[in-house]
């Protein structure tokens, strides 16, 4: 039978500031892409009061959300003239990129 050359888990010593650290790798630092902004391939024309499915990507360049394709499964249309998305990592407005409107329209409350 053969010994364990590295400590197991179970075997830290909490007065051993060596044996204190984790057996585990730490998780990935996330990186930022840099490259330059996606835009919409085409203007996109909404329609006021209308639910639609859209893709959006944030436009701040120092989230981890930035140039990433966001999917937005419903999406309301408000006035057909301010429609916004906002990052829910930075709180930063994203640049919606592709819409589709949804046929059928969800069934209102």
């Amino acid at each position: 039978m053969s010994t364990p050359t590295e400590p197991l888990p179970t075997d830290i010593d909490p007065n051993d500031p060596d044996s204190s650290a984790s057996p585990f790798p730490p998780p990935p630092t996330p990186t930022v892409n840099t490259g330059p902004p996606l835009q919409p391939e085409q203007p996109i024309t909404w329609e006021p009061a209308m639910w639609y499915s859209a893709t959006a990507t944030c436009a701040d360049t120092t989230c981890v959300n930035y140039n990433r394709l966001l999917d937005l499964p419903m999406l309301y249309s408000n006035d057909g003239v301010y429609v916004m998305v906002i990052c829910g990592l930075c709180s930063h407005a994203c640049t919606i990129l592709a819409a589709t409107l949804l046929d059928p329209q969800p069934p209102e409350e």
